[in-house]
């Protein structure tokens, strides 16, 4: 795919202004582009960190399914209580 780069060039008043055209690949361009992102983000991979407020949401849903586990426990015994 191919476009049209139009750039007019300030000449003086007595000549008209003429423009220029340039026929830009953009395939071309978008391979550049990558090549210099490439070498851009070429940096060793580093582990994130976890941060300490991803620690207490972790304690956080862990208690909460602790909770929930003694409600189903307690829910089990007074239905067999009932029944027997």
């Amino acid at each position: 795919m191919q476009t049209v780069y139009q750039t007019i060039s300030i000449r003086p008043r007595w000549e008209a202004p003429r423009a220029e055209e340039k026929i830009i690949d953009l395939a071309q361009y978008r391979r550049k582009l990558e090549r210099e992102q490439q070498t851009e983000w070429e940096e060793p991979e580093v582990q994130p960190r976890v941060r300490s407020s991803q620690r207490c949401n972790r304690w956080g849903l862990y208690w909460d399914a602790v909770a929930s586990l003694g409600v189903v426990a307690m829910a089990v015994t007074f239905c067999l209580e009932l029944l027997l």
